[in-house]
């Protein structure tokens, strides 16, 4: 390599850029937009995507998960179902249970709810972790009806226990159950759930009876893979051992099988399309930016042409002028550079605050470290050669046909189409894909935005509390829940308040079977909620028919139940419901009321789809459950609340705390996080592409007139219009202009199926907004095509005919 050579072109560039300090200001300022944002969103995907899990080869690790029927919807597992995949395939290493879960720590300090996983003895092994302090778990600790051991992570020891070696051996009470702490976990491990500080086995939790129920289904699993083994494989695996034992249990396993996925996969959710969809939206205005300064250094070129042919005559090679060109358009990338990480570094330090929490999984936390960098750089590289090619190959043609010192810079001319005008249009086409793409997501956000979620979040903070143990019997848990709802009703600035099993959009609500009386071969999911009278007026969900539940629906009356409309509809067609009869288990529950449909799990699913499970409610007096959580509704702030319904809590038992105290809005924000980061960052893409491709338009169009600007003063000697000369002028640039818009019209089609996933309540190829985006950004295009369009018709012909 002549490093001696590439230093003398950098000096030679320099130079050259220090004579055009426009132009240059103009590249560096467009590589940075393009560079700083593509850095900034390969940031996040570098956190989230590519970044390996702190566990060991976690390549191989698998979450399992139970599924049924035929749209194969996920499902819990039981134990012993777990136990049976453990024993029938070989895909696995090892197979732990594995529920991600709360447990209120209490012992001789106040009592806290903590995030937790249960797990069987080998989990920390499987995930390749030792405990930095004691052992993990065995199997002397996974047994029912004995003290089990508990591993604690460092940061719990270390707040909670003071750090102190000797918290070995000591006892704590998990949801009053006793347990030994037996480990302390490496600092920084938080288990898959990247948030757990406390991990248990599951037998002392259960009973004997219940790690042998088959049809008492609420854990999933996770497995460390045998090396060489596929997804196919391990996927076929299990999909013969579902077969077993639906043939061996058809009653508890018909129908059921199991979907075996990454880990990364599980985390990310729908987060990974949209981290993928986000990549190839900055990578297009990357390619735009590239395109923007190409057409500037063909520009800068052209203007240079006889100081290349001067080159060529003192016996400079082709290959040596296209290196000088090569290394002056690097340079400008790696200047560009700079200044985009440095943008890059605002960008998520100003914006990653804004990013809502459930947008990103737990494990990404986004920084600017060297592997991003490096990429940067090379990307800097990539688009510095591809900058510079273009230019040098134009400047070789150009060097050959120049025929005259005073030749003139040639234009558009009818029947030939310029390279200028190839990027130009590549650029047009190019941010109406953007553009297209962020009508789409802006408009699938306001559908969400739209959709009425059947309660009124608005004022409404939520809690939970968990009644556990055996001194909290159905008696007991009722008799709390009244007390803590007279205890609510009573603090200033509650102007509502209720409790019940789950609330809408948070975790909590637990999927049953039931069957109409009279109908026996009836097996109908349903999603069931205990719920107080008050329950519907603090939620503001309506009562369509019937009433809701009263102080005389309480343990011992008949059972009763109120449904959601979507429940009515799919069980009782043309049918009144009110008065019917509900078998559940070997009780029977009377319908008094129908209420409004509820987005219990979700914002976006139809509720009246038949392949939803529909709601159905019970009086929390008659169906108590352990775990309830508890609604205010305020006339002012509700967080201003959230001490108030900790000390209540408290008062009532120190050791049941109130946890994920929170306002009911930022659960329902929450459904529309991945919508609206979505819809702000394709925006934010598609205004600087629209941006860069009216400027990229402008620049290439008042280098055109200035080389054409004796031919224009002849056409205005002659008796040409100024109108006339302007027409001529955005006539060849409208040309470009709809030649860029039908290519990207194709492309932002083709856009909008791969979108298609990630959009609600809008067809891809929707054609408003295809309409839209391309009337906008014809409208910008000749915008920019207007100014140098006017200031060619006001050409001086004497003057200019003169020089």
């Amino acid at each position: 390599m002549d490093v001696i050579g590439i230093f003398q072109d950098l000096r030679v560039g320099l130079r050259s850029i220090r004579r055009r300090p426009g132009f240059f200001a103009a590249a560096v300022l467009t590589l940075a937009l393009g560079l700083g944002a593509a850095t900034a969103i390969f940031a996040v995907v570098q956190a989230a995507l590519l970044r390996p899990l702190p566990f060991k080869e976690p390549a191989r690790l698998r979450m399992v998960w139970g599924v049924a029927g035929p749209d194969r919807d996920v499902r819990g597992a039981s134990p012993v179902e777990i136990d049976d995949w453990r024993r029938l395939t070989r895909s696995f290493e090892s197979l732990s249970i594995y529920d991600r879960t709360t447990l209120n720590l209490s012992g001789d300090q106040a009592a806290q709810q903590l995030p937790a996983e249960i797990v069987s003895p080998g989990y920390l092994s499987l995930l390749g972790v030792t405990p930095t302090l004691g052992r993990g778990l065995r199997p002397e600790d996974d047994q029912p009806g004995a003290i089990g051991g508990a591993v604690i992570s460092d940061a719990l020891w270390k707040s909670r226990f003071g750090g102190d070696a000797r918290v070995l051996g000591r006892s704590i009470t998990l949801d009053d159950v006793p347990f030994t702490i037996v480990g302390v976990a490496p600092p920084g491990f938080r288990g898959l759930a990247f948030d757990a500080q406390i991990w248990a086995p599951l037998g002392p939790f259960v009973t004997p009876e219940a790690l042998r129920a088959r049809g008492s289904r609420w854990l999933g699993a996770v497995g460390r893979l045998r090396p060489g083994v596929t997804d196919a494989g391990v996927q076929a695996d299990m999909d013969a051992a579902t077969a077993t034992l639906e043939r061996l249990y058809p009653d508890a396993n018909r129908r059921r099988g199991a979907l075996v996925i990454g880990v990364k996969a599980y985390q990310l959710d729908r987060a990974r399309q949209l981290l993928l969809a986000l990549l190839a939206g900055v990578g297009l205005l990357l390619l735009i930016a590239c395109a923007n300064v190409a057409n500037l250094q063909l520009v800068r070129t052209r203007d240079r042409r006889h100081e290349l042919a001067l080159r060529h005559a003192l016996g400079a090679s082709r290959g040596r002028v296209a290196r000088q060109l090569i290394t002056e358009s690097v340079a400008l990338s790696i200047l560009g550079c700079a200044a985009g990480v440095f943008l890059a570094w605002i960008a998520l330090g100003l914006l990653l605050p804004l990013v809502p929490p459930t947008a990103l999984p737990l494990y990404a936390h986004v920084r600017l470290d060297p592997v991003v960098v490096a990429t940067s750089v090379v990307t800097a590289v990539v688009a510095g050669v591809f900058v510079g090619t273009l230019p040098a190959w134009r400047a070789d043609a150009d060097v050959r046909q120049l025929r005259a010192v005073n030749a003139t810079p040639g234009g558009w001319r009818k029947g030939r189409i310029s390279l200028q005008q190839v990027l130009v249009a590549g650029q047009i086409a190019l941010a109406l894909v953007l553009l297209m793409s962020a009508g789409l997501a802006i408009r699938s956000m306001r559908e969400q935005l739209a959709i009425d979620p059947g309660f009124r979040a608005t004022g409404v903070l939520s809690a939970t509390v968990s009644l556990t143990g055996d001194r909290y019997d159905a008696a007991a848990r009722r008799r709390y829940a009244a007390s803590l709802i007279d205890e609510l009703r009573g603090l200033p600035g509650v102007a509502d308040e209720g409790v019940g099993s789950d609330a809408p959009l948070r975790d909590g609500y637990s999927a049953s079977i039931l069957r109409r009386a009279g109908h026996p071969d009836d097996h109908i999911r349903y999603y069931r909620h205990a719920v107080s009278p008050s329950y519907f007026r603090t939620l503001g969900i309506p009562i369509l028919r019937g009433r809701a539940f009263d102080a005389g629906d309480r343990s011992g009356a008949p059972g009763v139940a109120v449904i959601s409309a979507a429940f009515a509809a799919r069980l009782f067609p043309g049918v009144d419901p009110l008065g019917k009869h509900l078998v559940i288990g070997n009780d029977t529950a009377t319908i008094v009321g129908i209420a409004g449909n509820v987005h219990f799990r979700d914002l976006t699913t139809d509720l009246m789809d038949p392949a939803d499970d529909p709601d159905l409610y019970f009086s929390a007096a008659q169906v108590t459950p352990r775990t309830f959580t508890v609604l205010v509704r305020s006339a002012g702030d509700p967080a201003l609340l959230a001490g108030s319904i900790r000390r209540a809590a408290a008062s009532l038992d120190a050791a049941v705390p109130a946890y994920g105290i929170q306002p009911l809005e930022r659960a329902l924000a929450a459904q529309t996080a991945l919508a609206r980061l979505m819809s702000f960052l394709l925006g934010l893409f598609g205004t600087l592409s629209l941006l860069l491709a009216a400027v990229g338009l402008y620049g290439v169009t008042a280098y055109v007139v200035r080389g054409r600007q004796r031919e224009m003063a002849v056409r205005l000697a002659i008796g040409a219009r100024p109108a006339e000369v302007r027409r001529l002028v955005l006539r060849q640039s409208a040309t470009v202009i709809v030649a860029g818009l039908i290519i990207g019209g194709a492309a932002a089609l083709l856009t909008g199926r791969v979108l298609a996933s990630l959009l609600y309540g809008v067809p891809a190829a929707d054609p408003v907004i295809l309409t839209a985006t391309a009337g906008t950004l014809a409208a910008a295009a000749l915008l920019a095509t207007w100014v140098p369009a006017s200031q060619a018709s006001r050409v001086e012909p004497r003057s200019t005919l003169a020089e």
